[in-house]
């Protein structure tokens, strides 16, 4: 499994929970669970968009012929897939939170 790979894993499970925090902290009790659906959702399309992003930084990568641009984008294989989870994650719990205080 690539750093991409984990990711794609990784970013739906992060949204679910960031979901689920987000709807709590706005006093939902046992229905912020539904939130966790809703943001394990966004999280898988969003773990498809940072799995491909990476895979494309990687192949990109492995064909330059200069190390100087293969450092550059193995760097950038490596933030680009956490700066997207990472936004992801704060997204999700932020439409949570704002949902949530809507119904509350």
């Amino acid at each position: 499994m690539n750093w991409a790979d984990m990711t794609f894993v990784i970013t739906p499970l992060i949204c679910a929970f960031g979901a689920c925090t987000g709807a709590a902290q706005e006093k939902m009790g046992w229905a912020s669970i539904l939130f966790a659906v809703g943001g394990f959702a966004i999280g898988y399309g969003c773990g498809i968009v940072a799995r491909a992003l990476g895979v494309l930084f990687l192949v990109v990568a492995c064909k330059q012929p200069r190390a100087v641009f293969t450092f550059g984008l193995l760097i950038a294989y490596m933030l680009v897939p956490m700066a997207v989870m990472a936004g992801a994650f704060a997204g999700t719990a932020w439409l949570a939170t704002l949902i949530a205080r809507h119904f509350v």
